[in-house]
């Protein structure tokens, strides 16, 4: 198990016992999933055992020779019974085939269900000599972090561990969010992949935290402290900072567009997100850019045009169902959810809302 007193522990990982019944601890989503769809059957199957058994011995109690010596034909056969026999079994294996191919099919999701999943930690003993992890030499073909380490810090990953790293489900919906918001790609002038820069005031030190033990194994650092001015008053803000990585490439090229003479790239919106949109990204952008009024809430988009809103206010309704409109402040646009989606947007982005930030979602 894990020791959460300090990310910087030892991690001790779960591991086969003697006897063991249950499975082990899960080292990808994807293993998540296979757990609690056998979860799910197994409650299934305890529901029809009982069901089975209580109806062999109702038989062999109330219809034995001494108790029923006559047997009656409507009473043991006929149209109903039969129906509900035949039906109730249908309706079971609907239930438990609707969450087996929703995973089945989330398997396919790069990131995922990698091919192989490995959890390993290490510890350094003084007076030994370790092989650094620059220089560690692997066949594998992809490898997605998973959970809350921290091991990663003051690690100088290899080109090849940089190039077969990926992002998993939750953590490209989570970069997706932050880039609405917050959240920017750089390429720096000697490198050729970018990398990923979540910039907050240090009012929000608990949620920037959070943010950066979600992203930890991406990053070589703990958060960084600047200064900062805002209208001449000291406004200090603190950056996570990731690796770069060659699968940050397609959100990049999904977000922005680079100028003529390649300089200078401007963030912008299209079509394309709409598949990356989900109830993760969307709470991300409402932390991040968002703000609670008594008339509904508000996303701070003053950076993209009037045609981008529009197109954003569109993917709100066709993905959430969400009624919005763009107001026009100091000549740049904002949106808004309506009134009467808030209820909505409250339950779509509530459980994925950390609790220093649920001030935005009063109501």
């Amino acid at each position: 198990m894990t020791n959460f007193l300090s990310i910087f522990n030892c991690i001790f990982n779960d591991a086969a016992q003697p006897w063991q019944l249950g499975f082990q601890d899960s080292a990808a989503p994807g293993f998540t999933g296979i757990v609690t769809l056998h979860n799910t059957v197994g409650f299934y199957l305890v529901l029809i055992t009982f069901a089975v058994f209580w109806t062999i011995f109702s038989i062999m109690y109330y219809y034995s020779g001494k108790r029923n010596p006559i047997a009656h034909k409507y009473l043991t056969h006929g149209s109903t019974l039969e129906l509900i026999w035949t039906i109730t079994p249908a309706f079971v294996l609907i239930a438990i085939a609707f969450p087996s191919f929703k995973l089945l099919y989330l398997m396919d999701l790069p990131g995922l269900c990698p091919d192989l999943a490995i959890t390993a930690a290490a510890c350094l003993v003084p007076g030994r000599q370790h092989t650094p992890i620059s220089k560690i030499v692997s066949r594998s073909t992809e490898i997605v972090p998973f959970g809350v380490t921290g091991a990663s810090n003051n690690i100088r990953l290899n080109k090849h561990s940089r190039d077969i790293t990926v992002f998993n489900t939750e953590i490209l919906s989570q970069l997706v969010g932050h880039l609405l918001g917050d959240g920017s790609i750089h390429y720096t002038r000697t490198s050729v992949t970018p990398y990923f820069v979540f910039t907050q005031t240090v009012k929000r030190f608990e949620y920037i935290w959070d943010v950066y033990l979600t992203l930890s194994p991406y990053c070589g650092r703990v958060p960084i402290i600047n200064p900062g001015l805002r209208k001449g008053i000291p406004y200090p803000f603190i950056q996570v900072i990731t690796r770069s990585y060659p699968a940050l490439i397609p959100l990049f090229e999904l977000f922005y567009q680079v100028s003529v003479n390649g300089n200078s790239y401007t963030k912008v919106i299209t079509t394309d997100l709409l598949q990356y949109l989900n109830p993760v990204s969307l709470a991300y952008w409402a932390m991040d850019d968002g703000s609670w009024t008594p008339s509904g809430f508000y996303f701070h988009t003053e950076a993209f045009t009037f045609e981008e809103c529009s197109l954003l206010v569109a993917m709100l309704h066709y993905r959430f169902g969400l009624f919005s409109t763009i107001q026009v402040h100091a000549g740049k646009p904002m949106i808004k959810i309506a009134g009467k989606s808030m209820t909505l947007f409250r339950s779509i982005v509530t459980p994925h809302f950390h609790p220093s930030i649920l001030y935005k979602l009063r109501s």
